[in-house]
């Protein structure tokens, strides 16, 4: 969106400028057509239209970090996830705290099963950033909720007085994650209200209508995500 525009001028300015070709590959990585994502390209669009950029930054300066995470956030929406980690792996060892690379890697490892190395990023990421939105979303929902889930909700509950729509939607995840489907979609309704135009929380919404028989209130909840009530 806007933010891409920005950036190719960025470049139009200046071309040779590392930095922007990295940053300019990330945005429209993150344009994706997915509900966990902001956009709507294809991955072929994506491919097509950000790894050039990439690869201009890894020529420009190969010890950019964000040059890395260009390619790893270009491989996670190709869904290789290996070399997501392996691409976030390298960034993080040009810079610790990049925490965009964090989070890569940890949604990346947790897509293959290697949970350990989901939680050392997740932990890294809320030592590095502990006010970071969507660091919290997937802490509490994808790793405290599985150990302390009374400790989880407490902080979700927090969260929602930060950012209304990020704490219920964590909320609804860490109740699926217990087994509670009718906990879950009332926590969803709430998110829905803070920002009906998500397609992440709504697509997780229309799982759990699916989930107690109630396919009609699915499919009245978005187009996008009407394929899951089908």
């Amino acid at each position: 969106g806007e933010a891409v525009r920005e950036l190719e001028k960025s470049i139009r300015l200046d071309p040779e400028f590392a930095p922007g070709q990295a940053q300019l590959a990330i945005a429209i990585a993150l344009s994706a057509d997915d509900p966990s994502s902001y956009g709507d390209l294809t991955v072929a669009e994506i491919n097509a239209r950000a790894v050039p950029h990439a690869e201009t930054a890894m020529r420009l300066n190969p010890e950019l970090a964000e040059a890395w995470g260009a390619k790893s956030i270009i491989a996670n929406a190709n869904s290789d996830w290996p070399a997501a980690m392996e691409y976030a792996t390298k960034a993080l060892a040009l810079n610790p705290v990049y925490t965009d690379a964090l989070n890569w890697l940890q949604t990346s490892a947790l897509q293959i099963g290697r949970y350990q190395e989901a939680e050392a990023a997740v932990n890294k990421l809320m030592e590095v950033d502990p006010l970071s939105v969507v660091g919290r979303i997937n802490y509490l929902s994808n790793h405290l909720s599985q150990t302390d889930p009374d400790a989880a909700r407490a902080a979700a509950m927090e969260l929602v007085g930060q950012h209304q729509w990020a704490g219920y939607a964590t909320l609804s995840r860490i109740a699926i994650s217990q087994g509670e489907v009718s906990e879950a979609l009332f926590w969803s309704l709430k998110s829905y209200a803070a920002d009906p135009l998500d397609r992440w929380s709504n697509q997780f919404m229309v799982w759990r209508f699916c989930d107690l028989d109630m396919p009609q209130e699915a499919l009245r909840v978005s187009d996008v995500t009407q394929v899951f009530a089908e």
